[in-house]
């Protein structure tokens, strides 16, 4: 019921969630098991090429990433968009493999910690969210909703609030209610729609991977996002 606000009128009508950041996590992976290709064929009707083989010992071994992304309702001229950040950690390889040399700088996955979550809140998320956040809407108490993973920091975490108010700025946490990924509008066909694009593409490194969501996050179009706002709506009438 939180999410439905009473009128002037005696009606009722949902909160339009103008001071609402959605955030989550979401792995990608380099490639998908059982993943279709199409090969060239000659006149004669007979493949002109031969498929790649791609193989690794296990499916736990493909290479992936995750990313924190953020999004608030599109509104004007501005997108909606926050930011996209990989969950990643550098590293100096010490062996030399048929890949690479030994000695070379790469990044390197890794699971999120809540340790982690408070540092990315802060160094990235709510800086993120003052520079790209209308200025003229700067008076508004910015909610940053996410979901109850337990590497989350609680709501009342004093770092993160002492963070987000700052300078003016009043940014805080909210759990969205349990078991309710259709509340949070990246669940909604956000996310959908990047791994879709990024489909496309071969992938061979974390590098290239992280390029590739970033390229095809930064392309989507903004009406996109009032779609995913549609969604968000209709489950919360769902919900009521």
């Amino acid at each position: 019921m939180k999410y439905v606000q009473l009128g002037a009128n005696g009606d009722y009508f949902f909160d339009p969630m103008y001071d609402v950041v959605h955030m989550d996590e979401k792995w990608f992976y380099v490639k998908k098991i059982g993943q279709k290709v199409y090969l060239l064929t000659g006149k004669d009707g007979k493949a002109a090429e031969e498929p790649t083989v791609q193989y690794v010992h296990s499916k736990r071994y493909i290479t992936k990433v995750m990313f924190l992304c953020a999004v608030a309702r599109p509104r004007g001229d501005w997108d909606g968009k926050i930011g996209l950040w990989p969950v990643v950690e550098p590293y100096t390889t010490q062996r030399a493999s048929v890949n690479r040399p030994a000695g070379v700088e790469e990044l390197r996955p890794v699971t999120i910690t809540r340790k982690m979550s408070r540092r990315m809140l802060i160094d990235n998320l709510n800086p993120a969210i003052k520079a790209r956040w209308l200025q003229n809407q700067k008076h508004m108490h910015i909610r940053l909703q996410q979901d109850n993973a337990r590497p989350h920091v609680d709501e009342d975490d004093p770092l993160v609030l002492s963070a987000g108010c700052s300078d003016g700025w009043t940014i805080t946490l909210s759990n969205q209610p349990a078991q309710s990924p259709g509340l949070n509008s990246l669940d909604l066909g956000f996310f959908s729609s990047i791994q879709s694009l990024q489909c496309r593409t071969v992938p061979r490194t974390t590098e290239v991977l992280i390029d590739e969501v970033r390229r095809e996050h930064d392309g989507r179009h903004s009406q996109q996002n009032v779609s995913n706002v549609a969604a968000r709506n209709a489950a919360d009438y769902e919900l009521w």
